[in-house]
């Protein structure tokens, strides 16, 4: 449910900005990165997120208990390193790394390797 949302937008992947970014294994097997659920990492349940606007545009802040939170762009960086991920049985799909440092703060709270 939106709830307390007036209007939402569409793009060609369905509303814009979800489910764009997701949390894969820092290790790389048969050349790609496997993407982590909160099944495997109940600790996901911990991060919250929020999009704030601002002049500068938006800003996509990660949050959790105990940790300092962490501010991103949106969407990855047009020069982001790019990753081949593996999506349950869709394998090969190509996806933008957003950094070192939401790398480290999601290795951190999830107390797990990732990226």
């Amino acid at each position: 449910p939106l709830a307390g949302n007036t209007e939402a937008f569409l793009d060609r992947f369905g509303f814009e900005g979800d489910r764009r970014l997701m949390v894969v294994d820092a290790e790389v097997y048969g050349g790609q990165h496997a993407f982590l659920t909160q099944r495997q990492l109940p600790r996901m349940c911990l991060i919250s997120t929020e999009i704030r606007s601002n002049t500068g545009g938006q800003t996509l802040v990660l949050s959790a208990p105990k940790t300092e939170p962490l501010e991103l762009a949106p969407s990855p960086a047009a020069n982001a390193k790019l990753k081949y991920v593996r999506v349950w049985s869709d394998n090969r799909l190509v996806a933008a790394d957003m950094g070192d440092e939401a790398a480290a703060w999601l290795s951190g709270v999830l107390r797990h390797k990732c990226r």
